[in-house]
């Protein structure tokens, strides 16, 4: 983690020293004016700020930036004394209890943990959605699920979800087998789900991989669409995308590089040796293999990324997508 700790006094700075040892980091001491300064220059890029003074100092500095829990960074407060370390936001997603956790335990300290499911030793729905890598498609639906949980009611895992760290719960595979419980966590991949007549919360499980191919120079937009029309051909929910990949000829297309940027993902490109050593009953060009050196692109990486070919290939204009599927939650 990028962790940044904010002093105020001499021994505020020596447990800074010594958990940026520790820990690593950076320290900044200097007055609460300049303080604020580099909380706006730093928010966006640090993964937590870990306070040494009083909690009001910390809630009045960070009032001003807060958005969502979504995006907003661990908060940590460490009094002087080094007494307490107190997890003030972001516990969960942005892995404050955490790591208050684990400053307490070097420090020797109480570790503070206010959020109701961590004190009632249950897990909430978005540490396991993060625990499994899976995306939650609204947080607002997180609260009544959450409170359900809390509440000891029973609640339903409804698809291919993985376990869950609580008691009271059902694992179904689908929505009509729903009976008693009062609560859900839908865990699906598809796009068009049936919804329930309780609260629930969506989770897409990142099973999907894209293998990628266009001509020179097609338009990003053309093939955003186009994107977004095979997954919905495909009932595929565009959040449950977990990698994408191409031929590195391909490395500085525009077209590619939008869609990973899009996707917020990263792009795998691979050799057109390593594409054409790979083996599989998939579709295959002589004028492809003349033009790059392997008989196809797209299917071939995405058979690099992923177990089971769900899509060969979709061409439109020139564009071509194919589909692999990761089966690693089947044994839930």
């Amino acid at each position: 983690m990028k962790i940044k700790y904010i002093s105020y006094s001499q021994n505020a700075k020596k447990i800074a020293n010594e958990l940026k040892t520790e820990f690593g980091g950076e320290i900044f001491d200097k007055n609460l004016m300049d303080s604020r300064e580099f909380l706006e220059k730093n928010w966006q890029s640090a993964d937590a700020f870990v306070f040494i003074s009083a909690t009001g100092i910390a809630v009045r500095l960070i009032s001003k930036f807060l958005e969502s829990k979504a995006k907003d960074p661990a908060i940590i407060v460490i009094d002087n004394s080094c007494r307490f370390v107190i997890s003030l936001l972001s516990g969960h997603l942005g892995g404050a209890n955490e790591l208050a956790k684990r400053l307490a335990k070097f420090l020797n300290a109480q570790a503070v943990i206010t959020t109701a499911s961590d004190a009632l030793g249950v897990e909430a729905v978005d540490m396991y959605a993060k625990r499994n890598d899976l995306y939650i498609e609204d947080l607002n639906s997180l609260t009544k699920v959450t409170a359900a949980i809390v509440d000891n009611k029973k609640i339903a895992i409804i698809g291919d979800g993985p376990k869950i760290n609580y008691k009271n719960v059902n694992y179904l595979k689908d929505l009509s087998l729903l009976s008693d419980e009062e609560a859900a966590i839908i865990v699906s991949a598809n796009l068009n789900l049936e919804k329930p007549d309780i609260p629930y919360a969506i989770l897409r499980p990142k099973i999907y991989n894209l293998g990628l191919g266009c001509k020179r120079n097609t338009d990003e937009s053309k093939f955003i669409n186009f994107l977004k029309q095979t997954l919905e051909k495909y009932n595929i929910s565009i959040n449950s995308i977990r990698k994408i990949a191409s031929i590195d000829l391909k490395s500085d297309e525009r077209a590619i590089l939008e869609i990973g940027k899009c996707l917020n993902l990263e792009i795998e490109f691979f050799t057109a040796k390593e594409l054409s050593e790979v083996k599989g009953d998939f579709k295959k060009s002589e004028f492809v293999k003349k033009t790059v050196g392997t008989p196809a692109v797209s299917t071939p990486a995405a058979l690099k990324l992923g177990d089971e070919l769900i899509v060969d290939k979709e061409t439109k204009d020139g564009m071509t997508i194919s589909i692999t599927k990761l089966n690693f939650y089947e044994e839930n």
